[in-house]
């Protein structure tokens, strides 16, 4: 039980970590690329933020999806221990 809930929180944490990187290559990119317009850094950081709950929304909905559908087809598995 203890190790499942470990193993989980490794993941989730490295989704974390993904994402922490997905915000910030592009908003640091974007601060680089428009040093001179504050304007369209913050248009940018607008859009990967929209882009970021977006993918998160989506992402979120197919993993339901997924769990549902894990429970509708049960899966045989064979345990060789």
């Amino acid at each position: 039980m203890i190790s499942n809930v470990i193993s989980m929180m490794t993941y989730i944490i490295g989704a974390v970590l993904l994402a922490i990187i997905g915000l910030a290559t592009p908003t640091s990119i974007a601060e680089i690329a428009f040093a001179t317009s504050t304007e369209m850094i913050i248009q940018a950081q607008l859009g990967v933020l929209l882009a970021l709950v977006f993918a998160g929304v989506t992402a979120y909905a197919w993993l339901s999806k997924l769990e549902a559908a894990k429970k509708l087809l049960p899966i045989k598995r064979s345990d060789k221990r």
